[in-house]
């Protein structure tokens, strides 16, 4: 029974090593924090009154992730303190230090009688994004969380089982095997595959060589997918027939020879793209469309972070997932830029990264170790 049990600890190990590429305001969990007048309510009777009363005269259009009332023990019952206004409202720092209960709501129809000891105090600035923000925000003044079930997998690093994590493993072994096929000194893999079915769709090494500077490994994949579909722009008759001294002819030819038949094949069967419509991006109009768009409902794995030009491939052809193995100085998924996140394109996907970075790192072609990508130092 031993062997079972060791196995199912390495795929829990390998589960918590895919580590996902998320936003910083999702990660950290400090919060910013912010000066309010608070005061006391001496009649808890006048407790709605008062609310109502403050919500006219003194609106918190910034803070409406808080509760306008806190509730605090004290002694054996409650004493109940009401936030008055952002203390940012009044001009001067001395202002608010000096500043009297009854000069703060003089000329307004707020009934000062029920209130008690006026102080500023701190709340939190912006609503809590994750569970461990909710936390700390939470020490400071009660406030208004609507948890992200997803969200919280991710940070928690369990989004993934171990027969998912071993999934994911073995593609990104393809990738690692394809990449020592590299044609130039740039040794990167990759590997699109349909999870619906777990059937590779298109794979393809770095092909940047000659007259090639724009077949990077994912560009190449992605042609091969619009291939798939009717389109495709990248002539790779040309490139099996310039292949560099350092590389088979025959390997490098019946490499894209085969995963172009395949994706031929599969262009012609519409059955193969039976499940990746539920995948697609909601935004995307496929009402004239026989089969989703290009990679939609693909996912992605590739052994060196893709940099600028591959990540507008990927969010142009709408790929649902990328997996990477260690990243790069110039990444545009995580290291340099984290452009699946920007909030003023039309289309965003997940990123995870770490998936067998070690071996990612050190590919070897042939009996020859080459420079992969400038790598990150970590």
């Amino acid at each position: 029974m031993s062997p079972p049990k060791k196995m199912k600890t390495e795929n829990a190990g390998l589960a918590r090593r895919i580590t996902p590429v998320l936003a910083e305001e999702l990660t950290r969990t400090s919060i910013e924090l912010q000066w309010v007048f608070v005061a006391d309510i001496v009649d808890k009777k006048a407790t709605s009154r008062l609310i109502q009363q403050l919500s006219v005269e003194f609106p918190l259009p910034t803070l409406q992730h808080l509760k306008r009332v806190r509730s605090e023990p004290k002694g054996k019952s409650s004493a109940l303190s009401v936030i008055l206004c952002n203390a940012d409202d009044l001009e001067a720092a001395a202002e608010r230090d000096s500043v009297r209960l009854k000069d703060l709501v003089e000329g307004c129809a707020v009934s000062v009688e029920c209130l008690g000891n006026l102080c500023r105090r701190r709340v939190p600035a912006s609503a809590p994004l994750t569970r461990a923000q909710y936390c700390e925000a939470t020490k400071y003044w009660p406030t208004m969380f609507h948890e992200d079930k997803r969200l919280e997998k991710l940070l928690r690093g369990d989004c993934f089982d171990d027969k998912e994590a071993l999934r994911i493993e073995t593609h990104m072994r393809e990738a690692v095997s394809i990449a020592r096929r590299s044609l130039g000194d740039t040794v990167v893999g990759a590997v699109i595959v349909d999870p619906e079915t777990d059937e590779v769709v298109a794979m393809a090494c770095d092909c940047r060589h000659g007259n090639h500077p724009l077949h990077h490994a994912v560009s190449v994949c992605v042609d091969l997918v619009a291939r798939s579909q009717g389109g495709g722009a990248f002539d790779f008759e040309s490139i099996s027939t310039e292949l560099p001294s350092n590389v088979e002819g025959g390997e490098a030819t019946s490499l894209f020879y085969k995963n172009r038949h395949n994706v031929s094949n599969l262009a012609t069967n519409t059955e193969a793209h039976k499940g990746r419509a539920k995948l697609a991006d909601k935004s995307l109009d496929r009402s004239a469309l026989k089969t989703p768009y290009l990679c939609t409902g693909y996912d992605l794995y590739v052994t060196h972070e893709p940099d600028i030009m591959s990540a507008m491939a990927l969010l142009h052809s709408r790929i649902r997932r990328v997996f990477y193995g260690c990243s790069t100085a110039y990444g545009a998924l995580g290291s340099f830029y984290k452009l699946h996140l920007q909030p003023g394109l039309n289309h965003h996907f997940e990123v995870f990264k770490g998936v067998l970075e070690d071996e990612c790192k050190s590919i070897k072609r042939g009996d020859r170790e080459l420079e992969p990508c400038k790598q990150i130092c970590t």
